[in-house]
């Protein structure tokens, strides 16, 4: 098993090298190929559109991770993953968009942003439903993941900014103006509303995820920035304004693509199947090593406290009393029982998590269960559930 781990922890660095160099082609080729579209010296729009095509590389690259993971979970979380894949392809078409834009042979009326912004609407609402449904799947349930509540407050938010005052821009008309604004204010209340859910996902999934969720995270909220960063900075500051002419304005969109890519790395290693316990690993390492594979740690708190009332009294270096191993056993069959049946995100079989543990360790299970039925007490089966496998 290891050294599948390591071909596959190697196969993803390599793919995210080639997405890497993939996208320095693209840059290379789009600032110095000559074009009849570029006026000498205008290397600012050849920056913008070697941006655009980084960014639909990078998109299309943090899809692919996400759409690779799914046989390693849930028909829930699969959900999950499609609809946010699908929000970050919408988001690389966005960028394919501007950049047909520029090659338009014609120069194209304000009112063609309406329907751009409109594919990166539809992306950011991928996202957001994507993030709703994981969420949810942990049993998240708040304002953030009503979708009513969020949608309708986007709406209210659109409508709002159609009326504050705001400074007339040159050759672009009122009606124009708002449309634009409103779309963003509604892009922008969205994309909270992702982020807020994302965070409380940090908060309460299980290790296994956290560094995941960390990268995931850190590309929402750089995404939300950019949200509020692009009209506005474009609104304030001139065309003529190195910020603005040069393209260096896009860098947020940049960055949250390469966070978005590094997050889907993580949640793919984190499918990656854990090594083996050492052979001189406890009871209790066996126990807390299948307890941390749960998504949700609050839903197996019941069992580990009682593996609390057995640690409280431990004595560094000293033996378990028998009464004390078959605690640990009991324990480690809710916590299975759990996993096999009630995890919520990824699937688990029997074999497959006491394929992880010591021999010593599985024969002690077996040895333990055995008893229990030759007892007459019930056995650590699905039917059962976790409390009856509290008695095995």
């Amino acid at each position: 098993m290891g050294g599948a781990n390591l071909s596959m922890k190697t196969s993803v660095k390599i793919l995210i090298g080639c997405f890497v160099v993939a996208t320095i082609a693209f840059a290379v080729i789009m600032l110095l190929v000559p074009s009849r579209l570029f006026a000498p010296g205008t290397y600012n729009v050849r920056l913008g559109i070697a941006m655009e095509l980084a960014m639909f590389t990078l998109e299309l690259g943090a899809s692919w991770f996400f759409l690779s993971s799914l046989k390693n979970f849930k028909t829930g979380l699969r959900v999950a993953y499609v609809s946010l894949a699908v929000g970050i392809v919408l988001l690389g078409l966005f960028e394919v968009a501007n950049v047909v834009a520029v090659f338009s042979p014609v120069a194209l009326p304000a009112i063609a942003a309406v329907p751009i912004l409109l594919s990166y609407l539809l992306s950011i609402l991928g996202i957001y439903i994507g993030m709703r449904k994981f969420g949810r799947l942990l049993s998240i349930r708040n304002i953030w993941t009503s979708a009513w509540f969020v949608i309708i407050a986007a709406f209210i938010g659109a409508f709002i900014i159609t009326l504050l005052p705001h400074p007339q821009l040159p050759h672009v008309s009122e009606a124009v103006f708002d449309a634009q604004f409103a779309l963003i204010t509604w892009i922008t209340i969205v994309s909270l509303a992702s982020l807020v859910v994302s965070v409380r996902i940090r908060k309460i999934v299980g290790q296994a995820y956290v560094p995941a969720m960390n990268w995931l995270v850190a590309a929402l909220a750089v995404e939300l920035f950019t949200n509020v960063h692009e009209p506005i900075s474009k609104l304030l500051l001139p065309g003529t304004n190195w910020y603005i002419a040069t393209g260096a304005s896009g860098w947020p969109f940049l960055a949250f693509s390469i966070l978005f890519v590094k997050a889907g790395q993580m949640f793919k290693q984190a499918t990656i199947e854990e090594p083996k316990l050492s052979e001189n690993a406890t009871y209790l390492d066996g126990v807390m090593y299948v307890a941390q594979l749960a998504s949700n740690p609050a839903a197996i708190n019941p069992i580990l406290d009682k593996v609390r009332g057995v640690t409280a009294f431990m004595k560094p270096g000293s033996e378990l009393a028998a009464d004390d191993k078959a605690k640990l056993l009991d324990a480690y069959g809710e916590v299975e029982v759990y996993l096999t049946t009630k995890e919520p995100l990824r699937k688990f079989s029997e074999a497959d998590l006491r394929s992880r543990l010591t021999y010593d360790f599985q024969q002690a299970i077996k040895a333990h269960q055995k008893a229990g039925r030759e007892t007459g007490r019930p056995r650590n089966d699905s039917e059962n559930g976790p409390t009856a496998a509290a008695t095995v």
